[in-house]
């Protein structure tokens, strides 16, 4: 009761009071779900559905054999990141965690995770930031699946330029 008072539950998308953990009825409504049909290989959503592989991932190459999305990063989901990376929402990771279950149910049954290795940041920007939202996330979601989370297994040696710079 006193912890709920001190940290009450909050909407990923608006960031507005909500009673229960999850996104507020009005910001449901505009949050969408990354659904079939997706690129193969990096999850991305595909315009259309004849094709298999994204344009991105038919001309190239990744250091990865899947991957896949939980939401369409548009409007409040672009928002909702930005605190959850910048101003320490890391609550949102089990809401984030919740609805990846759901989207990508039959993907996690087909691959069967035996470990979560969450990517590492930066030292010196981890230190500043307080946290990584990838290890908050990937603990969050390997709760509700049961699997071990590793976070010692991938080492990050040198800082790299920002996503968001990409």
């Amino acid at each position: 009761m006193l912890l709920e008072m001190l940290y009450p539950n909050r909407c990923p998308a608006c960031d507005g009071l909500v009673e229960v953990a999850g996104f507020c009825p009005k910001c449901r409504k505009t949050i969408r779900i990354a659904s079939e049909p997706v690129c193969r290989c990096c999850g991305k959503k595909l315009k259309d559905d004849r094709f298999e592989f994204c344009y991105d991932c038919r001309i190239g190459k990744h250091d990865f054999d899947e991957a896949r999305s939980v939401y369409i990063y548009e409007g409040g989901m672009k928002k909702s990141m930005y605190r959850f990376k910048y101003s320490n929402r890391r609550a949102y990771a089990k809401v984030y965690a919740a609805h990846a279950l759901k989207a990508q149910e039959l993907w996690l049954e087909r691959i069967r995770p035996e470990v979560i290795v969450p990517v590492p940041m930066y030292k010196p920007k981890e230190r500043a930031r307080g946290y990584n939202q990838a290890e908050s996330f990937a603990r969050a979601l390997g709760e509700r699946l049961g699997v071990e989370v590793r976070t010692d297994l991938l080492v990050r040696r040198k800082e790299t330029r920002a996503m968001k710079t990409m």
